[in-house]
């Protein structure tokens, strides 16, 4: 294994690593506002409800739309990942 595939592994590793760790302290945040919004000096903890996507597959009236004219933009993005 290369330098670099080495380097990629542990910055993959110590991401995963702040991530595990960013998401217990995510949640005993949320847990000590109790179902509240609040707000401090650094924080603003809010909850979000946001209804389901729509399913348009399913929509008898839609079978033969074409709707791709409703499409939004496309994106481009690189992406690596391991064997």
């Amino acid at each position: 294994m290369s330098k670099l595939e080495e380097a990629y592994k542990q910055a993959k590793k110590n991401l995963e690593d702040a991530q595990n760790n960013m998401q217990k302290v995510k949640d005993l945040i949320i847990k000590e506002a109790n179902g509240n919004n609040i707000e401090s000096d650094l924080l603003h903890v809010t909850k979000v409800v946001k209804k389901g996507n729509v399913n348009y597959k399913n929509i008898p009236q839609l079978k033969g739309v074409d709707l791709e004219e409703y499409r939004g933009k496309s994106s481009e993005y690189w992406t690596i990942k391991e064997k």
